[in-house]
């Protein structure tokens, strides 16, 4: 009797791993499958902000696309201007350090790259 048990134990978890595994493929196809359709949007144009996929019909999605592809260029410029002034706010606040704490301020962000490209290396293996 206890060798049925045991059999009936061993057959049911076997069939939770087959579940389990049929289902994380099935998830897996599908956020795919949503990928493309992300990839293929950003290519058309954009994508639409949130609460509107529901609102809009073809047309008018067709229409935001074109009012984001003539805003992106400026948009990226203002970016760029901004990540410049950022550096340079960055290095008129490293010439208040004395060159002893430069000289800790550059160790600390080799120590802090360093630890990102370990952790990074690990993530990938």
């Amino acid at each position: 009797m206890t060798q049925f048990w045991g059999r009936y134990a061993f057959v049911l978890l076997f069939s939770g791993i087959c579940l389990l595994g049929f289902a994380a493929d099935k998830k897996s196809t599908s956020r795919k499958t949503s990928k493309s359709a992300a990839a293929k949007q950003e290519m058309s144009g954009g994508r639409l902000p949130r609460y509107f996929a529901g609102l809009v019909d073809d047309d008018q999605r067709e229409e935001i696309y074109q009012i984001q592809s003539k805003f992106r260029e400026q948009i990226q410029e203002l970016e760029k201007e901004l990540a410049e002034l950022e550096q340079e706010q960055l290095g008129a606040m490293e010439k208040v350090l004395s060159t002893a704490q430069r000289k800790e301020l550059a160790s600390l962000r080799s120590a802090a790259s360093k630890k990102k490209a370990n952790s990074s290396r690990t993530k990938k293996s």
